[in-house]
């Protein structure tokens, strides 16, 4: 029986995981989720480790999405999409409080870029492309709407997308 002890979570049999595990963090004074999906009862102490790394480092983790974000609103639909969507359907006083609360953007949209935040952080060890997966949001109780960011373990961008 091998234990390690994962950052946030405790210690675990890495040759008896369970499934799932979940944890609160807090990051730029907001509470985060954390969870681990994992599709195998074993695992190398080399993934964990990698885990370890990016809860330690997990300020500079919401600096690459956030980034990444930015470039999209840039370069890409994908975001503009989110931001559009929540223009055309949020009411003006929740559209105003967002604007309002922003601390950069000369522009509505890129306000709303400004307010988009880090809701959860998921890891999926056992998946190559999708070892750690962001989900920001503008505000919980204002949208179900997520930018979904899914990167590989080595911090490369797998893929960008809007889910509900």
């Amino acid at each position: 029986m091998n234990k390690f002890t994962l950052t946030n979570f405790g210690e675990v049999d890495t040759d008896n995981l369970e499934e799932y595990y979940d944890a609160e963090i807090t990051v730029n004074g907001r509470t985060v989720e954390v969870d681990i999906s994992l599709d195998e009862k074993s695992i190398s102490i080399d993934k964990l480790e990698k885990i370890n790394s990016w809860l330690a480092n997990v300020q500079k983790l919401d600096e690459l999405g956030l980034t990444t974000i930015k470039e999209d609103f840039v370069s890409g639909d994908t975001v503009k999409e989110y931001i559009e969507h929540h223009l055309e359907e949020l009411d003006s006083d929740d559209l105003n409080d967002l604007i309002k609360q922003a601390k950069e953007g000369k522009t509505k949209e890129e306000k709303i870029l400004n307010s988009i935040k880090l809701k959860r952080v998921g890891f999926y060890p056992h998946t190559d492309e999708r070892f750690v997966n962001l989900d920001y949001t503008l505000d919980n109780d204002l949208t179900d709407y997520l930018v979904v960011l899914d990167f590989t373990e080595d911090g490369n961008l797998h893929y960008i997308t809007l889910e509900s």
